[in-house]
C-alpha cells in the first residue's frame, strides 16, 4: 500500500489517477487483494484527517476527505473493470474470498460514518452515494464471476449491518 502519508492528499485531483496496476495475470483473489491494500491507505488518510477535527470540519479538511473518497470511489471502479475480464481465487475458498471482501466492506462502511460523524452527512452525501454505488456495483460483478460466492457473502455480513450503514446497505440488501 501507500501508506497514510500526507503525500495522499496533495492538490484536489493531483490523487485522484491512483492505479491499482492490474493486468492480465491478476485474477479475482488477486484483484481484492490489491484493492484492499490500497483502500487501507486511503481509509486510514481519511481517519487520520478526520482524527484531526475537533469542532467543525474546516473547507479545507472536508474537502480532502472527499478528495480521498473519490479515490476510493476510482480505484474500486477500477477493480470492478478488471472483474469482468479475469476469473479464478488461485487456491483460496469463497468463504476466504468473501471474509477478505467483507473486511474491506466493514472498513469503508466505518471509515464512512467516522466521516459523517465528523465532517456532516450533507457535506459528504454526494461522494458517499457514488461510494456506495461503485461498492454495489463491484459486489454484483464479483458475485457474477465467482459462482457460490453471494452465499457466502450473505453468511459473513448478515447481522452487522445497524442502522445508517451508508456504504453496505444497498449491497446487503442485495445479496440477502
Amino acid at each position: 500500500g501507500l501508506g497514510a502519508s500526507g503525500s495522499l492528499s496533495g492538490a484536489a485531483g493531483g490523487s485522484l489517477d491512483v492505479s491499482l496496476g492490474l493486468n492480465a495475470t491478476v485474477n479475482v483473489w488477486g484483484t481484492f487483494d490489491i484493492l484492499a491494500d490500497h483502500v487501507h491507505s486511503y481509509t486510514a488518510a481519511i481517519n487520520a484527517t478526520c482524527n484531526g477535527i475537533s469542532g467543525k470540519a474546516s473547507a479545507a479538511q472536508i474537502a480532502e476527505v472527499k478528495e480521498n473518497i473519490q479515490v476510493l470511489i476510482s480505484l474500486i471502479g477500477q477493480a470492478k473493470a478488471h472483474l469482468s475480464t479475469v476469473s479464478g481465487i488461485s487456491g483460496h475458498s469463497n468463504a476466504e474470498l468473501a471474509a477478505l471482501i467483507s473486511e474491506l466492506l466493514l472498513e469503508v462502511e466505518f471509515t464512512v460514518k467516522f466521516a459523517v460523524k465528523v465532517c456532516g452527512f450533507s457535506a459528504l452525501k454526494v461522494v458517499i452515494f457514488s461510494l456506495a454505488a461503485a461498492c454495489q456495483g463491484l459486489i454484483t460483478v464479483a458475485c457474477s464471476v465467482v459462482a457460490g460466492l453471494k452465499v457466502e457473502l450473505a453468511a459473513h455480513l448478515r447481522g452487522v449491518v445497524g442502522l445508517g450503514a451508508y456504504v453496505l446497505g444497498s449491497i446487503v440488501s442485495f445479496i440477502l
